[in-house]
């Protein structure tokens, strides 16, 4: 067939296998053959060696040398298996790549490394799905040729706890078989988990029946022998010189009738089984498992050959293991399809017809039909593998080609008929998407830094593994000569690549001395161009495809094509409509030639742009966007038209172009061309309904991410190219008459795109940016057991998933609708993406509770990137006060929590959606009043230390009366914050109101209640706080200042406290100082004579204080002690003299400046006037008060001397004691005091002997 142009129906979705974190992947080692380890099954990591260079390693590590995916039968969650075999042969990969699920079952994300002892023979891996037991059976002969069998539950994919311990014994079993001995298997498949049967050499087969339990541990599996030729061939077969016709592959000799590619079927037969096997001499063979027997052997073209013809003509390479495949066509009749490699390649059909037990029929259903495939164009393909699919339209073949490195799918439509053959409409093509985004050069008119925009186009989600980018790093820095980085670091990838490339870039002077930022910024683009070829390459290597699988209908899934690479694996789906326009500019669809022709215009028009008028239509495109505006529709076009300018720079000859593409004055773009193109852009009817039936799985989110990743990019091409043609178009007359505007409505049209691009914007940057989730959090929500579960304790806080924000966002809302059989599979998933970008969608992306999530996730500076998105309602503007307030930008969260305050306080709420950011109580303060609002805010802000905002806020809420409990709260958090910030006469009006709920001013003369009621101990809890810091702060001035009404004896009784518990050094808080300057205010003379007297006491105990010091004063005479006894006395001295001026103090027992006298009149529990003045027991709450003595005289201070119930009082006192001291009494201990200090300046000492033998000093 004659070269075609591809005709588009189909494109791949390429999905990186990297798992999203290391937590989930599993590892289990299975047990060594050599001492048969059955009971020594365990999980463990392993270690590649051997390897020499890092892209050896890479390949070894990380690309696949064989995969598929295996297709469960009869159980469907996981029904479906990627399995990879890696690290050198030696581990067998396994994953659940079920796109959807259903409802009530739970997802499986976790891969299973199998780590074998030795390295896996090829071909050698089977699988089968018990019939009546819900696991998967995989079969596996290694090199050694032992036989594993393995039993995976479907827990084993789900939770890490089911593999902690290993699979266990019964679980994995091996065995090796004594047919092994002298001969060797080459290809292995399994019918049931009961019945396996591997290919042999000689071209016999060996079946495997599992024994039963009943016949002995020993007996694993009964073992039966068939072989198609004579033992004498099979005898041969194993001779070093080659006896006969046989083909050497490997190391052996294969018989030609030994199976190339085979699979098993049981033809509607119950407990019937049989083989059928594309041999190397091209014949098939239909083998009976139950007795060995072959009913039929036929050439694989149904050609007549003589047997004496050359047989190297009709050979099938051993190799190739994909030339058979089967599909049940109905009761009693299956459809083979087989591929016969010869000359050209052919495929041919049979039918074989079940006639009764051990009878079949094979019929030849094309007989004279030539199906030679076309390959995909004129290079050189060959056809890797093939996949068969049946309709009711007739049968598709699914064929993969493959040329070196890269590889096309094609779909064969086969229509039964008369005269059967493929013509060039039957052929449809499959978009590859392996071309890997372009790396454009940077230029001065770029916004943004070089580096940044590498390393947005390296490190785009879903692009590059991190192996990738790190195998080519260490390829980078070894090809330099440098050391190559361990990666162990915690700068991350992108620091790593930064980082190497930076030591390669110089700063140098150009000529005229300055620096040269030109040469390096070239300099600098050529090494980041020379990183990006070494990814390129190992990126290439991990799209080598491997194989192709056809997903067939059934109750979940339908008609699901894969390709399966060494580090891929591309989901084949169809095409949206607007993918099939622009992958098929050429060749337009039927009745989307208009379309076409128009979106092949504006694409060809802005291809003539240059970098810098790019750069100017984005950036004034990007405006147009995001900033409101009061304009009509019209005004806007006419504003960009003059903003961007482009039509500046355009020659005749673009116009021409367009001219001539859409006709004169654009007669062919007409409103219902704009609106066909529109509806291309719509989302599906029935996916609109969301009906969903089936939620997508973890694979299945990353699958429509990644297509939404891949589609969004064309939508936004096409669509940026539409707004600037149409601005062109619009501008672009001879004649008022002839204007676009007079035949369409511009306008709306203009205002159409840019509201699909606006969309486009939204979902391309949640598709780019990444967030971290944490594994524990996603494996609860699969279902996993139990707080207690491995997955959810083990380092829940190290371990997080990367997931794209796009699917944390809305990934929850995906699913499939109801999959029916006209309905394929493919065309879901197609329709999910399409919802995701179209403007009339259901899936609402609401930039406002995207910024809840990620304020709830951590990320306020990704919720700030997403601000131009967010709109001009209540809600929006509520949570950008949030997103600032995360980012400790006060003052303008401050400014959006007042602009929303009237419609997140008053407007009557819809649904109650946040994300998680909002919680019951949050939302019980929302739209219930503008107080409840502020007090809200008020929350937010003291939750974030914001003291000042806290203030604003609080006094915002008390001007909308609150209830009197909402009252105390709001006082007390101004006053908390008052405090904190140094704004003590702020915290001390609230303090007053909140002793005084009727209070309307601080300053009123109105007697206040007393302090009571649940409120109290709050009261005084705040007011001590008060004292304690403005004492602290140095602002006892202000605080003596302060009015403190109703509240000033409890302000004195916390200062006496504060001061009984200081020594009265110099030094700290000086309480003494303010506790007296605080009673001199208020009037209590006598009060503050107690402070000083106190104070000089303490000071008295430190001899240190009494000491002279004329070297500061220049008189011996003046201490710290003598200057406060002058205070004492004048202050006293206030109170009046005679009677009235006398305090009441506290002394220790055994005091030494107590007299005799007055220790013998306290054993003798009297009072006395003596000496040191009339002693009485120290009550709890009254030192530095006179509060206790009614009235001023000093009767009234000695009827104290007594407690109530006349009981003496030194019966009443432990170690305190107080005493009533006149002005006369503290005149004459000042004199004693100026004698002492005299005494000791004369050298007047006297030594008498003390109790106990001890010399006492004393002055004379």
């Amino acid at each position: 067939m004659a070269s075609r142009r591809p005709n588009y129906l189909f494109k791949e979705t390429r999905l990186n296998l990297e798992p999203g974190s290391p937590a989930s992947i599993v590892n289990v080692r299975l047990p060594k053959t050599s001492t048969n380890g059955r009971n020594g099954l365990h999980s463990g990591p392993t270690s590649l060696a051997g390897t020499s260079t890092e892209d050896e390693t890479f390949s070894q590590s990380y690309l696949a040398s064989a995969s598929k995916i295996y297709r469960r039968r009869y159980h469907n969650s996981p029904r479906s298996f990627l399995w990879r075999v890696l690290q050198d042969g030696t581990v067998l990969s396994l994953r659940a790549v079920d796109v959807s699920r259903q409802e009530k079952l739970f997802d499986a994300p976790l891969t299973l490394h199998l780590q074998f002892p030795s390295r896996i023979r090829s071909n050698c891996i089977a699988f089968a799905d018990p019939k009546f037991h819900d696991a998967l059976a995989v079969f596996v002969l290694d090199e050694n040729k032992y036989l594993y069998s393995l039993m995976l539950r479907p827990e084993c994919f789900r939770r890490r706890a089911a593999t902690e311990r290993g699979l266990g014994s019964d679980a994995c079993k091996v065995y090796l078989s004594s047919a092994f001995s002298f001969k060797h298997p080459h290809r292995l498949v399994a019918l049931t988990d009961e019945l396996v049967v591997a290919a042999l050499h000689d071209g016999g087969i060996l079946k495997f029946e599992r024994t039963k339990a009943h016949e002995g541990p020993g007996n694993l599996w009964k073992e039966s022998h068939f072989n198609a030729s004579s033992w004498l061939h099979g005898v041969r077969s194993m001779l070093p010189f080659k006896g006969g016709h046989t083909i050497r592959h490997g190391k052996i000799n294969m018989e030609m009738a030994a199976a190339a590619s085979m699979v098993t079927a049981d033809f509607d037969h119950a407990g019937q089984s049989y083989l059928l096997s594309v041999c190397l001499d091209h014949r098939l063979r239909i083998w009976n498992l139950e007795n060995g027997a072959v009913l039929d052997c036929r050439d694989l073209l149904n050609a007549h050959r003589d047997p004496k013809e050359e047989v190297g003509k009709w050979t099938v390479d051993p190799s190739q293991p994909n030339l058979i495949r089967v599909i049940s066509e109905g009761p009693g009749s299956t459809v083979c399809l087989t591929y016969s490699p010869v000359g050209a390649g052919e495929f041919k059909f049979w039918r074989i017809l079940s006639e009764g037990q051990n009878n079949i029929r094979v019929e030849d259903m094309f007989e004279d039909a030539q199906l030679q495939p076309p390959p995909p164009s004129n290079d050189i393909w060959t056809l890797a593998d093939f996949a068969l699919n049946l309709t009711s339209q007739g049968y598709y073949i699914w064929t993969l080609w493959k040329n070196n490195m890269s590889y096309r799918v094609q779909r064969i439509h086969v229509r039964p008929g008369a005269n059967v053959r493929i013509e060039s409409d039957d052929v449809v093509d499959v978009f590859t998407d392996a071309a890997v985004e372009p790396a454009e050069t940077s230029n001065t008119c770029e916004p943004t830094d070089p580096t940044e925009k590498w390393l947005n186009l390296i490190l785009y989600p879903g692009r590059f593994t991190r192996a990738t980018l790190e195998t080519a790093l260490s390829i980078y820095e070894r090809g330099l000569g440098g050391v190559v980085d361990s990666f162990r670091s915690n700068k991350g990838i992108a620091g790593h690549i930064c980082s190497a490339l930076s030591q390669t870039v110089h700063m140098d002077r150009n000529v005229e001395g300055g620096t040269n930022y030109e040469q390096y910024r070239r300099a600098t683009e050529t090494q980041w161009m020379r990183f990006y070829r070494l990814v390129l390459e190992l990126d290439k290597q991990r799209g080598e495809a491997l194989g192709l699988v056809h997903d067939p209908h059934n109750d979940l899934h339908s008609g699901l094509v894969w390709v399966v690479c060494t580090d891929i694996v591309s989901v084949v789906r169809e095409c949206t409509h607007m993918d099939s326009v622009y992958h098929s500019l050429s060749t337009p669809p039927l009745g989307l030639e208009d379309v076409s022709n128009l979106v092949a215009t504006g694409l060809n028009f802005v291809d003539g742009f240059s970098d810098s008028m790019m750069q100017i239509c984005n950036s004034v495109l990007k405006a147009e966007l995001f900033e409101e505006s009061t304009k009509t529709d019209m005004e806007r076009l006419q504003f960009f038209s003059d903003k961007a300018g482009f039509w500046r720079q355009l020659s005749d000859e673009d116009c021409v172009q367009a001219t001539d593409a859409l006709g004169g004055n654009f007669h062919k773009v007409t409103s219902d061309v704009y609106q066909q193109l529109f509806d291309l852009a719509s989302a599906a009817e029935e996916s609109r309904r969301r009906n969903v039936l089936y939620p997508l799985t973890e694979f299945g989110r990353k699958v429509v991410i990644r297509a939404t990743q891949d589609t969004g990019e064309i939508w936004r091409r096409i669509f940026f190219s539409q707004l600037i043609l149409l601005v062109h178009m619009e501008f672009e007359f001879d004649s008022e008459d002839d204007a676009l505007h007079q035949r369409i409505d511009v306008g709306a049209i203009y205002k159409a795109i840019i509201d699909l691009l606006k969309r486009q914007e939204l979902v391309s940057w949640l598709g780019r940016t990444e967030i971290a989730v944490p594994v524990s959090r996603l494996e609860r929500q699969r279902g996993d057991s139990g707080p207690n579960s491995p997955a959810v304790t083990r380092n829940a806080k190290e371990e997080t998933q990367t997931i794209t924000a796009l699917e944390g966002s809305v990934g929850h809302l995906l699913g499939l609708v109801d999959t029916k059989m006209d309905a394929p599979f493919a065309n879901s998933v197609t329709d999910v993406v399409t919802n995701l970008l179209a403007s009339d969608s259901d899936i609402e992306l609401v930039p406002a509770l995207i910024q809840c999530s990620l304020l709830k996730r951590e990320r306020a500076d990704l919720a700030l990137e997403l601000q131009p998105f967010s709109g001009s309602e209540p809600f929006a503007t509520y949570v950008q006060g949030r997103v600032f307030l995360a980012l400790k930008d006060y003052e303008t969260a401050g400014r959006y929590f007042a602009k929303a305050a009237v419609g997140m306080a008053v407007t009557p709420p819809g649904e109650r959606h946040s994300s998680g950011l909002l919680n019951d109580l949050d939302w019980s303060l929302l739209h219930s009043g503008l107080a409840h609002y502020y007090m809200h805010i008020v929350s937010l802000f003291d939750s974030q230390k914001a003291h000042s905002h806290v203030l604003t806020f609080s006094r915002l809420a008390l001007q909308f009366n609150p209830q009197p409990r909402e009252r105390v709260e709001l006082l007390s958090r101004i006053f908390a914050s008052a405090t904190s910030i140094s704004h003590f006469e702020t915290a001390h009006n609230a303090l007053v109101q909140m002793s005084m709920p009727g209070f309307s001013s601080p300053l009123s003369k109105e007697k206040p209640p007393a302090i009571a009621g649940h409120d109290g101990p709050l009261l005084l809890s705040s007011l001590r706080r008060l004292v304690t810091v403005m004492c602290s702060h140095q602002a006892a001035q202000e605080l003596i200042s302060l009015p403190f009404v109703g509240l000033t004896s409890h302000v004195d009784a916390e200062l006496a406290a504060r001061t009984r518990q200081t020594s009265g050094q110099e030094g700290g808080t000086p309480y003494h100082d303010i506790l007296y300057s605080f009673r001199i205010r208020q009037g209590d003379y006598r009060g503050a004579a107690s402070v000083l007297y106190d104070r000089i006491c303490k000071l008295k105990r430190n001899e240190s204080d009494r000491m002279p010091s004329p070297e500061v004063t220049g008189d011996v005479l003046d201490t710290n002690v003598t200057r406060l006894y002058l205070m004492l006395i004048n202050t006293l001295a206030c109170v009046g003299d005679g009677e009235s001026g006398w305090i009441m103090a506290e002394q220790d027992v055994d005091d030494d400046d107590d007299d005799d006298d007055d220790e013998e009149e306290e054993a003798n529990g009297r009072g006395s006037r003596g000496g040191g003045g009339v002693t009485v027991p120290a009550s709890a709450n009254t030192s530095f008060s006179t509060a206790a003595v009614g009235g001023g005289s000093l009767a009234s201070a000695k009827s104290v001397s007594f407690a109530e119930g006349g009981k003496p009082a030194a019966k009443q006192s432990c170690a305190r004691k107080r005493k009533v001291l006149t002005l006369a009494d503290i005149r004459r201990q000042y004199q004693d005091e100026l004698d002492r200090i005299a005494a000791i300046q004369n050298n007047q000492f006297g030594l008498e002997l003390g109790q106990g033998g001890d010399i006492d000093m004393d002055v004379l």
